[in-house]
């Protein structure tokens, strides 16, 4: 399935992401909730970036890891945890897609882990702490984009979230709240 999603991204120059193991977690990882592999699941897991990532070289297409909440995943549920996968399997084409609804979940400063992510960040997905829209949640925004800035961050970004109230009102409410946002940021340097 991932190496036809590359094919197909490769075309368009565009990007498909992968998890290890998504899905509900049974039992729920109160306890241990930052696992890693053992030796051999993480060689077979490189392995397999390494592959994929084969199908996408030449291209502007581009395999990106997206850490997950706990809940959904057992591994990989931090941007540290991708960035160490994809320094040991040492691919170009390859990154990580940070979602913010995720990342407030298991991150401790969601700023500080998209610095530490400088240049791997080629996708963003947009949901509030509490996979809203945008503004509805707990999220810093502001320090989040300017994260994202400082983390030499040029890709795209896309909402994945729900609406609560009319989607055509709550659709604009959120690009002039997000648009104020990115020109604040962007405003800062000049």
């Amino acid at each position: 399935m991932y190496k036809e999603a590359v094919c197909v991204c490769r075309e368009f120059s565009a990007i498909t992401e992968m998890e290890h193991d998504y899905g509900a977690q049974e039992p729920l990882p109160l306890f241990e909730p930052y696992l890693k592999m053992d030796s051999d699941e993480e060689k077979i897991f490189i392995e397999l970036i390494q592959e994929i990532a084969e199908e996408a070289a030449g291209s502007e297409a581009q395999v990106l890891i997206e850490p997950i909440n706990r809940y959904e995943t057992q591994y990989h549920t931090r941007i540290s945890d991708c960035i160490e996968v994809l320094e040991k399997a040492g691919m170009p084409n390859t990154g990580i897609l940070a979602d913010f609804f995720h990342l407030s979940i298991e991150e401790a400063n969601i700023p500080e882990s998209i610095k530490s992510a400088k240049g791997l960040i080629k996708h963003v997905h947009l949901g509030d702490s509490n996979r809203l829209l945008p503004g509805y949640g707990h999220t810093d925004w502001e320090a989040c984009i300017r994260a994202l800035k400082e983390a030499d961050f040029s890709g795209y970004m896309n909402l994945e979230c729900a609406i609560l109230g009319n989607p055509e009102e709550e659709l604009k409410k959120t690009a002039r709240y997000l648009r104020n946002i990115f020109q604040c940021v962007m405003e800062e340097d000049t």
